[in-house]
Protein backbone atom coordinates (compact mmCIF):
# COMPACT_ATOMS: atom_id res chain seq x y z
CA UNK A 1 0.00 0.00 0.00
CA UNK A 2 1.40 3.61 -0.91
CA UNK A 3 2.42 5.70 2.06
CA UNK A 4 0.17 8.42 2.69
CA UNK A 5 0.89 10.93 5.89
CA UNK A 6 -2.71 10.54 8.23
CA UNK A 7 -2.78 13.50 10.73
CA UNK A 8 -5.23 12.30 14.28
CA UNK A 9 -6.95 15.43 16.54
CA UNK A 10 -7.32 13.66 19.13
CA UNK A 11 -9.08 16.28 22.30
CA UNK A 12 -8.91 15.55 25.51
CA UNK A 13 -10.55 17.12 28.55
CA UNK A 14 -9.72 14.75 32.02
CA UNK A 15 -9.33 11.63 29.94
CA UNK A 16 -6.68 10.07 32.53
CA UNK A 17 -8.84 6.66 33.01
CA UNK A 18 -8.76 6.21 28.59
CA UNK A 19 -6.11 8.59 27.38
CA UNK A 20 -3.81 5.02 27.36
CA UNK A 21 -6.01 2.65 26.21
CA UNK A 22 -6.92 4.57 23.09
CA UNK A 23 -3.52 5.94 22.17
CA UNK A 24 -2.14 1.97 22.56
CA UNK A 25 -4.72 0.93 20.05
CA UNK A 26 -3.69 3.63 17.70
CA UNK A 27 0.33 2.74 17.88
CA UNK A 28 -0.69 -0.95 17.18
CA UNK A 29 -2.30 0.31 13.65
CA UNK A 30 -1.24 -2.03 10.72
CA UNK A 31 -0.68 1.17 9.27
CA UNK A 32 1.96 3.33 10.37
CA UNK A 33 2.50 6.39 8.72
CA UNK A 34 0.62 8.90 10.41
CA UNK A 35 1.00 10.86 13.54
CA UNK A 36 -1.38 11.76 16.65
CA UNK A 37 -1.91 15.84 17.71
CA UNK A 38 -3.58 15.50 21.14
CA UNK A 39 -5.02 18.32 22.86
CA UNK A 40 -5.42 19.02 26.59
CA UNK A 41 -8.20 20.93 26.90
CA UNK A 42 -7.64 22.28 30.44
CA UNK A 43 -7.63 18.76 31.86
CA UNK A 44 -7.90 19.28 35.67
CA UNK A 45 -7.08 15.27 36.70
CA UNK A 46 -4.05 13.38 35.35
CA UNK A 47 -4.20 13.61 31.94
CA UNK A 48 -0.83 15.06 31.50
CA UNK A 49 1.00 12.53 33.92
CA UNK A 50 0.04 10.48 31.64
CA UNK A 51 0.38 12.10 28.17
CA UNK A 52 4.12 12.97 29.64
CA UNK A 53 5.17 9.01 29.62
CA UNK A 54 4.87 10.09 25.36
CA UNK A 55 6.77 13.14 25.53
CA UNK A 56 9.52 11.60 23.05
CA UNK A 57 7.35 9.61 20.85
CA UNK A 58 7.99 10.56 17.00
CA UNK A 59 4.08 9.89 16.59
CA UNK A 60 2.62 12.07 19.09
CA UNK A 61 2.42 15.69 19.90
CA UNK A 62 0.92 16.89 22.99
CA UNK A 63 -0.94 20.71 22.50
CA UNK A 64 -2.20 22.42 25.77
CA UNK A 65 -4.91 25.30 25.71
CA UNK A 66 -6.93 26.75 28.47
CA UNK A 67 -10.98 25.02 28.83
CA UNK A 68 -13.09 26.31 25.55
CA UNK A 69 -14.33 23.01 24.65
CA UNK A 70 -13.98 20.45 22.18
CA UNK A 71 -14.73 22.44 19.20
CA UNK A 72 -12.28 24.99 19.77
CA UNK A 73 -9.70 21.83 20.77
CA UNK A 74 -9.96 20.32 17.37
CA UNK A 75 -9.70 23.83 15.42
CA UNK A 76 -6.52 24.24 17.37
CA UNK A 77 -5.64 20.02 16.29
CA UNK A 78 -6.39 21.38 13.05
CA UNK A 79 -3.80 24.57 13.20
CA UNK A 80 -1.10 21.67 13.66
CA UNK A 81 -1.86 18.85 11.09
CA UNK A 82 0.46 18.15 8.48
CA UNK A 83 -0.71 14.76 6.94
CA UNK A 84 -2.76 14.25 3.63
CA UNK A 85 -5.68 12.74 5.14
CA UNK A 86 -7.19 13.53 8.90
CA UNK A 87 -8.64 11.65 11.06
CA UNK A 88 -10.70 12.47 14.23
CA UNK A 89 -10.48 10.51 17.35
CA UNK A 90 -12.29 10.49 20.83
CA UNK A 91 -10.05 9.81 23.35
CA UNK A 92 -12.55 7.43 25.17
CA UNK A 93 -12.23 5.73 22.19
CA UNK A 94 -10.32 2.52 20.42
CA UNK A 95 -9.58 1.31 16.98
CA UNK A 96 -9.38 -1.91 14.85
CA UNK A 97 -5.69 -2.25 14.21
CA UNK A 98 -6.42 -1.72 10.28
CA UNK A 99 -8.66 0.98 11.00
CA UNK A 100 -6.52 3.41 9.00
CA UNK A 101 -5.73 0.98 6.59
CA UNK A 102 -9.21 0.22 5.60
CA UNK A 103 -10.07 3.85 5.74
CA UNK A 104 -7.14 5.05 3.55
CA UNK A 105 -7.44 1.58 0.52
CA UNK A 106 -10.85 3.47 -0.91
CA UNK A 107 -8.74 6.57 -1.28
CA UNK A 108 -6.11 5.07 -3.35
CA UNK A 109 -8.66 3.27 -5.82
CA UNK A 110 -11.87 5.56 -6.20
CA UNK A 111 -12.22 9.45 -6.99
CA UNK A 112 -13.94 10.24 -3.65
CA UNK A 113 -13.58 12.67 -1.00
CA UNK A 114 -14.30 11.18 2.12
CA UNK A 115 -13.98 7.46 3.90
CA UNK A 116 -16.13 6.24 6.52
CA UNK A 117 -16.09 2.95 7.98
CA UNK A 118 -19.32 1.44 10.57
CA UNK A 119 -18.68 1.07 14.23
CA UNK A 120 -19.58 -1.09 17.40
CA UNK A 121 -21.36 1.34 19.77
CA UNK A 122 -20.65 -0.51 23.64
CA UNK A 123 -23.01 0.78 26.06
CA UNK A 124 -20.71 -0.06 29.72
CA UNK A 125 -23.88 0.49 31.70
CA UNK A 126 -25.86 -1.94 29.97
CA UNK A 127 -23.26 -3.83 29.02
CA UNK A 128 -24.27 -4.18 25.31
CA UNK A 129 -23.03 -4.24 21.80
CA UNK A 130 -24.36 -2.79 18.66
CA UNK A 131 -22.95 -1.88 15.13
CA UNK A 132 -25.60 -0.74 12.27
CA UNK A 133 -25.06 -2.46 9.45
CA UNK A 134 -24.50 0.63 6.61
CA UNK A 135 -25.32 0.48 3.00
CA UNK A 136 -21.81 -0.51 1.80
CA UNK A 137 -19.89 1.20 -1.68
CA UNK A 138 -19.63 4.88 -3.69
CA UNK A 139 -22.14 6.79 -2.70
CA UNK A 140 -22.47 10.80 -4.70
CA UNK A 141 -22.80 14.22 -2.68
CA UNK A 142 -26.52 14.35 -2.66
CA UNK A 143 -26.88 10.48 -1.59
CA UNK A 144 -24.23 10.84 0.96
CA UNK A 145 -25.04 14.10 2.62
CA UNK A 146 -28.75 12.31 2.69
CA UNK A 147 -27.33 9.73 4.26
CA UNK A 148 -25.44 10.83 6.89
CA UNK A 149 -28.40 13.39 7.88
CA UNK A 150 -30.51 10.07 8.45
CA UNK A 151 -30.60 8.22 11.78
CA UNK A 152 -30.20 4.75 9.75
CA UNK A 153 -26.88 6.19 8.18
CA UNK A 154 -22.99 6.54 9.45
CA UNK A 155 -24.27 9.44 11.21
CA UNK A 156 -22.41 12.93 11.59
CA UNK A 157 -19.96 11.51 13.89
CA UNK A 158 -15.97 12.45 13.29
CA UNK A 159 -14.12 8.95 14.60
CA UNK A 160 -15.68 7.12 11.73
CA UNK A 161 -14.36 9.12 8.83
CA UNK A 162 -11.12 10.17 6.78
CA UNK A 163 -10.81 13.52 5.38
CA UNK A 164 -8.83 15.09 2.95
CA UNK A 165 -6.72 17.43 4.66
CA UNK A 166 -6.21 19.70 1.18
CA UNK A 167 -9.91 20.11 1.46
CA UNK A 168 -10.26 20.94 4.56
CA UNK A 169 -6.98 23.60 4.47
CA UNK A 170 -8.45 25.36 1.11
CA UNK A 171 -12.11 26.02 2.01
CA UNK A 172 -11.02 27.36 5.92
CA UNK A 173 -13.25 24.13 7.50
CA UNK A 174 -13.65 24.81 11.26
CA UNK A 175 -15.71 24.01 14.17
CA UNK A 176 -18.36 26.69 15.02
CA UNK A 177 -17.93 27.84 19.15
CA UNK A 178 -21.40 28.76 19.48
CA UNK A 179 -22.68 24.83 18.35
CA UNK A 180 -22.30 21.98 20.52
CA UNK A 181 -25.44 19.97 19.88
CA UNK A 182 -24.10 18.05 16.54
CA UNK A 183 -21.08 20.43 15.65
CA UNK A 184 -19.57 17.60 14.62
CA UNK A 185 -22.67 16.70 11.73
CA UNK A 186 -22.34 20.31 10.65
CA UNK A 187 -18.80 20.02 10.22
CA UNK A 188 -19.13 16.84 7.75
CA UNK A 189 -22.19 18.83 5.76
CA UNK A 190 -19.99 22.00 5.40
CA UNK A 191 -16.91 19.76 4.14
CA UNK A 192 -19.45 17.59 1.69
CA UNK A 193 -20.83 21.01 -0.10
CA UNK A 194 -17.11 21.24 -1.54
CA UNK A 195 -17.44 19.07 -3.61
CA UNK A 196 -16.85 14.70 -3.83
CA UNK A 197 -18.90 11.43 -3.33
CA UNK A 198 -17.88 9.02 -0.09
CA UNK A 199 -17.19 5.23 -0.03
CA UNK A 200 -18.29 3.55 3.03
CA UNK A 201 -16.83 0.45 4.32
CA UNK A 202 -19.17 -1.62 6.48
CA UNK A 203 -16.84 -2.84 8.92
CA UNK A 204 -16.84 -2.19 12.19
CA UNK A 205 -13.56 -0.73 12.39
CA UNK A 206 -14.38 1.56 15.54
CA UNK A 207 -15.27 1.16 19.05
CA UNK A 208 -17.44 3.62 20.53
CA UNK A 209 -17.77 3.83 24.21
CA UNK A 210 -20.98 5.24 25.83
CA UNK A 211 -20.21 5.85 29.63
CA UNK A 212 -23.15 6.98 32.00
CA UNK A 213 -23.74 10.96 31.78
CA UNK A 214 -20.99 10.76 29.10
CA UNK A 215 -23.15 11.53 26.18
CA UNK A 216 -25.06 14.76 25.32
CA UNK A 217 -27.45 12.79 23.10
CA UNK A 218 -30.96 14.43 23.20
CA UNK A 219 -32.82 11.16 24.91
CA UNK A 220 -36.51 11.54 26.45
CA UNK A 221 -34.57 8.96 29.30
CA UNK A 222 -31.46 11.06 30.10
CA UNK A 223 -32.94 14.57 30.58
CA UNK A 224 -31.02 16.99 33.19
CA UNK A 225 -31.72 20.40 34.19
CA UNK A 226 -31.27 23.04 31.33
CA UNK A 227 -32.29 20.51 28.82
CA UNK A 228 -33.62 23.51 26.36
CA UNK A 229 -30.78 24.48 25.39
CA UNK A 230 -29.32 21.37 23.82
CA UNK A 231 -32.33 20.97 21.86
CA UNK A 232 -32.03 25.47 21.38
CA UNK A 233 -28.90 24.54 19.98
CA UNK A 234 -29.49 21.38 17.91
CA UNK A 235 -32.02 23.05 15.59
CA UNK A 236 -29.88 26.48 15.28
CA UNK A 237 -27.07 23.92 14.26
CA UNK A 238 -30.07 22.01 11.72
CA UNK A 239 -30.92 25.23 10.65
CA UNK A 240 -27.23 26.33 9.34
CA UNK A 241 -27.29 23.31 7.35
CA UNK A 242 -30.86 23.58 5.96
CA UNK A 243 -29.58 27.30 5.07
CA UNK A 244 -26.07 26.25 3.52
CA UNK A 245 -27.73 23.35 1.13
CA UNK A 246 -28.76 24.67 -2.39
CA UNK A 247 -32.09 23.80 -3.62
CA UNK A 248 -30.33 21.30 -6.21
CA UNK A 249 -29.27 19.11 -3.64
CA UNK A 250 -32.88 18.11 -3.33
CA UNK A 251 -32.24 14.54 -0.76
CA UNK A 252 -29.71 16.63 1.45
CA UNK A 253 -31.98 19.40 1.38
CA UNK A 254 -35.46 17.49 2.35
CA UNK A 255 -33.09 15.21 5.15
CA UNK A 256 -32.02 17.93 7.14
CA UNK A 257 -35.55 19.37 7.13
CA UNK A 258 -37.32 16.23 8.26
CA UNK A 259 -34.09 15.89 11.11
CA UNK A 260 -35.44 19.39 12.04
CA UNK A 261 -39.15 18.12 12.32
CA UNK A 262 -37.80 14.82 14.27
CA UNK A 263 -35.67 16.83 16.72
CA UNK A 264 -38.72 19.57 17.07
CA UNK A 265 -41.10 16.60 17.91
CA UNK A 266 -38.07 15.12 20.50
CA UNK A 267 -38.05 18.55 21.89
CA UNK A 268 -42.02 19.04 22.18
CA UNK A 269 -41.98 15.55 24.08
CA UNK A 270 -39.53 16.40 26.53
CA UNK A 271 -41.06 19.49 27.18
CA UNK A 272 -44.31 18.16 27.82
CA UNK A 273 -42.63 15.59 30.32
CA UNK A 274 -42.23 18.88 32.40
CA UNK A 275 -44.13 19.60 35.07
CA UNK A 276 -44.48 23.22 34.36
CA UNK A 277 -44.68 23.04 30.62
CA UNK A 278 -43.92 25.98 28.58
CA UNK A 279 -46.87 26.19 26.69
CA UNK A 280 -45.37 28.70 24.08
CA UNK A 281 -42.64 26.62 23.57
CA UNK A 282 -44.81 24.01 22.93
CA UNK A 283 -47.01 25.97 20.36
CA UNK A 284 -44.04 26.84 18.56
CA UNK A 285 -42.52 23.41 18.56
CA UNK A 286 -45.75 22.32 17.12
CA UNK A 287 -45.78 24.53 14.37
CA UNK A 288 -41.71 23.48 13.30
CA UNK A 289 -42.95 20.08 13.53
CA UNK A 290 -46.08 20.62 11.52
CA UNK A 291 -43.71 22.47 8.26
CA UNK A 292 -41.15 19.76 8.15
CA UNK A 293 -43.72 16.68 8.68
CA UNK A 294 -43.89 16.45 4.82
CA UNK A 295 -40.10 16.34 4.25
CA UNK A 296 -39.73 14.03 7.38
CA UNK A 297 -42.38 11.28 6.14
CA UNK A 298 -40.62 11.42 2.59
CA UNK A 299 -37.18 10.55 4.46
CA UNK A 300 -35.42 7.76 4.83
CA UNK A 301 -36.00 7.44 8.93
CA UNK A 302 -40.11 7.74 8.52
CA UNK A 303 -40.94 4.28 9.72
CA UNK A 304 -44.48 3.46 10.11
CA UNK A 305 -43.94 3.46 13.99
CA UNK A 306 -42.20 6.86 13.59
CA UNK A 307 -44.82 8.51 11.74
CA UNK A 308 -47.27 7.10 13.91
CA UNK A 309 -44.93 8.78 17.26
CA UNK A 310 -45.17 11.94 15.11
CA UNK A 311 -48.70 12.48 14.33
CA UNK A 312 -49.90 11.38 18.37
CA UNK A 313 -47.69 13.88 19.79
CA UNK A 314 -48.85 16.20 17.50
CA UNK A 315 -52.43 15.63 17.50
CA UNK A 316 -53.43 13.41 20.93
CA UNK A 317 -50.41 14.51 23.11
CA UNK A 318 -52.03 13.33 25.98
CA UNK A 319 -51.41 9.52 24.62
CA UNK A 320 -47.46 10.02 23.77
CA UNK A 321 -46.98 11.83 27.35
CA UNK A 322 -48.99 9.03 29.44
CA UNK A 323 -46.42 6.62 27.23
CA UNK A 324 -43.43 9.04 27.73
CA UNK A 325 -44.10 8.96 31.65
CA UNK A 326 -44.88 5.29 31.95
CA UNK A 327 -41.16 4.82 29.86
CA UNK A 328 -38.86 7.38 31.00
CA UNK A 329 -40.09 8.53 34.16
CA UNK A 330 -40.12 5.36 36.39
Amino acid sequence: MAHEAISVIIPVYNGESYVKNCIESLLAQTYQNFKMYIVDDGSTDSTLVVLDNYKNHPKIEVITQKNRGVSAARNKGLEFVQGDYISFVDIDDIVAPDYFESLLSPFLTSEITLSICSYTAIDLEKNSKTAPSLAAGKMTQDKAIEYILSERGPQGYLWNKLFLSKQIKENHLHFHSDIFMAEDLLFVVEYLLHGGDIYITDRPLYEYMIYSGSSNKTRLSTLKPGYKKYFENFLLCLDRIIGSLPEELFLSKQAASGRKGRVAIQYLRANNLMVNADKQLTAGLKQIAKHHKRDYFNGLDASKKAKIVYLLTLYVPLLILWRDKKHFLK
